[in-house]
C-alpha cells in the first residue's frame, strides 16, 4: 500500500493500526487472500481520481478465520467515476451439508 501521512482521512496511523490488530484477531481481508500480490485501489483523492495510478485500499470485504475458503471472488471494479471510491463485489461459494 501506498505510504500516507497522518493527515488522510480513514487512513491515519491510528485506523490503520487498529485494522491491522482487527485482522490480527482472525478477520482476513479477502482480496489480500485471493490475490496477495495485486495491486488495486478502492479510494482516491477527488482531483485526482485514479489518473496517477496512486490511491488507497480503504474498503475491505473481512471474513472471519476458517470461513474464507467458500470465498471464490473478489474485484475492485474500474470507472465510472461517480465517487472517490470505486465499488468492490465478493463471490461466495455456499457449502450445503
Amino acid at each position: 500500500e501506498e505510504e500516507h501521512g497522518e493527515n488522510i482521512c480513514c487512513y491515519t496511523n491510528v485506523e490503520r493500526k487498529n485494522f491491522s490488530a482487527l485482522c490480527s484477531t482472525g478477520f482476513k481481508d479477502v482480496f489480500r487472500e485471493l490475490y496477495p500480490t495485486e495491486i488495486k485501489y478502492t479510494a482516491f483523492e477527488k482531483e485526482k481520481k485514479m489518473r496517477y495510478g496512486r490511491g488507497w485500499r480503504l474498503d475491505y470485504f473481512l471474513t472471519s478465520s476458517g470461513t474464507e475458503d467458500g470465498c471464490v471472488q473478489s474485484d475492485i471494479l474500474n470507472g465510472p467515476y461517480i465517487s472517490d471510491h470505486l465499488p468492490i463485489t465478493l463471490s461466495i461459494e455456499a457449502a450445503f451439508g
